[in-house]
């Protein structure tokens, strides 16, 4: 008798904890709600351009991460602050042109050129990006499920390859996203959008694609 109660008193106290959640489920996510997140990142394609010489250039799938917190303040609306770091680098094929060219100019000027090899070298490597971004973020939430919109801005550091030397510039980017509810305070994020980063030396343009989680209290 024992041994078939034991099952029944399991399931019951199991059904007992999940209730609460299943409860809060129902709800959508309170609008002072404070989240902690953090999103993998990767990019759809994209290009970046040096104003220099080479032009606009095709680039490879980027990758990256953002940690970020964001303060609910209405049920409607969102603000916080983000970290983002993403690694560019363009496509195997204009890397083959950007060392072409560099090739040509060397015969062509009898020794290679310093400046020409420097651009080369930067353009034809892997670059990253380090945001610190603001953000105003709309939401609608319904019961396990929150659909956004936010635009994030701010301050961006370039770190070219081979040494070259760092510079600041600013960003700005338009993404959409939805959030999806698993237990009350856990969200699967998935988001896709668009980021533009200016420097002096070029611009950055890219469609990326982000999917993390998000811890609410």
């Amino acid at each position: 008798m024992k041994s078939k109660l034991l099952p029944l008193l399991g399931a019951l106290a199991f059904g007992l904890c999940l209730a609460p959640a299943q409860s809060s489920l129902a709800k959508p996510l309170e609008g002072d709600t404070v989240r902690i997140f953090g999103l993998g990142e990767l990019g759809l394609g994209g290009s970046l351009s040096n104003d220099a010489s080479m032009g606009e250039v095709d680039l490879s799938p980027s990758y990256g991460g953002a940690l970020g917190v964001d303060f609910g303040l209405h049920d409607l609306f969102a603000a916080g602050l983000m970290l983002r770091v993403v690694s560019y680098k363009p496509t195997a094929e204009i890397i083959e042109d950007l060392q072409a060219n560099a090739v040509l100019m060397a015969m062509q000027s009898g020794s290679v050129n310093a400046s020409a090899s420097a651009e080369t070298a930067v353009l034809g490597g892997r670059s990253s990006t380090f945001d610190i971004d603001l953000y105003p973020r709309l939401r609608l939430p319904f019961p396990a499920i929150e659909l956004y919109a936010m635009v994030p801005f701010g301050l961006s550091t370039l770190s070219p390859p081979d040494g070259a030397e760092s510079e600041g510039g600013w960003n700005f980017g338009i993404h959409g996203g939805v959030g999806l509810r698993m237990i009350a305070v856990l969200q699967i994020i998935a988001q896709f959008g668009h980021s533009w980063h200016y420097f002096d030396s070029g611009d950055i343009s890219e469609t990326t694609l982000n999917l993390g989680l998000a811890l609410g209290f």
